[in-house]
């Protein structure tokens, strides 16, 4: 079974939020320290925000911070969540299903206890459990991020990016 990237950056944010709690922590920040994509992360995190186990906060001194209600909630709760089509195969989709095997497959029911089993055990999981483990992982993104020259993949970056490499190719050519 894989997550799509969405519910792996909203677990990954949780995690990192619980190792900093009571701190905001700008949205930018995060996607530098985990050099994904400014733009997907703030969706993700807008998602953690509607679904009660963030808060964001504007202004100079704001950010985003972990909520203490959150650390009870389970990793199945927050994965079914976070995505709320968990489709393992086409046929486990009955509106778009177009699998000619359906009324005779018999690899389908063994997938949907494979999957039930999955979410079972995320279910064993609480965000309290994982927050036993994020001591140091601020100190550790961040020596990550120095060492590899990590950046917040923003639109802002690329555009930057792309015209130096546009004036390097002009200049080059010349």
């Amino acid at each position: 079974m894989r997550l799509t990237q969405f519910t792996d950056y909203g677990l990954r944010v949780l995690m990192y939020l619980a190792s900093r709690e009571g701190e905001h922590v700008t949205t930018q920040e995060i996607a530098a320290l985990f050099d994904v994509s400014w733009d997907h992360l703030l969706k993700v995190v807008r998602r953690l925000c509607e679904l009660g186990y963030v808060e964001a906060k504007r202004g100079p001194t704001g950010g985003v911070r972990f909520l203490p209600a959150t650390r009870e909630v389970t990793v199945g709760e927050i994965v079914r969540r976070l995505e709320p089509e968990l489709v393992l195969v086409e046929c486990f989709d009955e509106r778009t299903n177009t699998c000619p095997l359906t009324p005779v497959c018999g690899l389908s029911p063994v997938l949907r206890r494979a999957s039930a089993a999955f979410l079972r055990e995320l279910d064993q999981v609480t965000v309290r459990d994982l927050m036993a483990h994020t001591r140091g992982l601020d100190g550790a993104l961040r020596t990550r991020a120095r060492s590899s020259g990590a950046r917040a993949r923003d639109p802002r970056h690329r555009v930057r990016t792309r015209a130096a490499a546009v004036t390097r190719r002009r200049s080059s050519t010349s």
